[in-house]
């Protein structure tokens, strides 16, 4: 009989904690949405810095990468001060990072510049990897024409012990650039 009162105890304490978790739960997830949001609103601004408004653009019409372990997820069209398009922010994951997953968001000017990147989400190893993340890294992109090489040992350098997730970041952001090349008509 004592086992069966300390069993209902436990499921009751069990239940207890889920229920609070359950509770916290779907109170902090509309707040951590819209905190996700904003974040991404201030990365496409940051990306695209001569922006004043973006859209997002249905991308079910254009053109898939070619390569299963890279896919774009969004793609935004910015807008300058007299409402013409300056340039398209693409939110891009590849799988090929040494930690997992690499998000990352690309700005790509009218004029086919590179004018930023984010790196949105990562799991590269602390010190190392995620110095992809990091200005010395990140710079080598910006001002790049979507025409150059944009690869490790050509235009590019890698991290050092960091070279898989170098060459992530690298291989996304051409393949980003040789979207954009193809499709770059649909949002014009």
């Amino acid at each position: 009989m004592n086992v069966l009162r300390l069993g209902f105890i436990l499921m009751l304490v069990g239940a207890i904690s889920a229920g609070g978790l359950a509770f916290v739960y779907f109170q902090t997830k509309p707040i951590i949405e819209q905190r996700r949001v904003a974040e991404l609103k201030l990365a496409i601004l940051e990306v695209l810095p001569s922006t004043i408004s973006f859209q997002e653009l249905n991308n079910s019409e254009l053109k898939p990468l070619d390569d299963s372990a890279m896919t774009i997820t969004n793609i935004y069209l910015g807008f300058g001060s007299e409402e013409n398009p300056v340039g398209v922010a693409i939110k891009g994951v590849t799988e090929e990072g040494y930690g997992g997953p690499i998000v990352i968001l690309i700005g790509i000017s009218i004029d086919n510049k590179i004018t930023g990147i984010e790196i949105i989400e990562h799991r590269e190893t602390p010190g190392l990897g995620s110095k992809i993340a990091e200005a010395p890294f990140i710079g080598m992109f910006l001002s790049k024409n979507i025409n150059d090489p944009l690869t490790i040992n050509e235009d590019l350098t890698a991290i050092t012990g960091a070279t898989q997730s170098s060459e992530a970041v690298a291989k996304l952001v051409r393949k980003v650039a040789d979207y954009v090349l193809r499709n770059r008509e649909a949002w014009r």
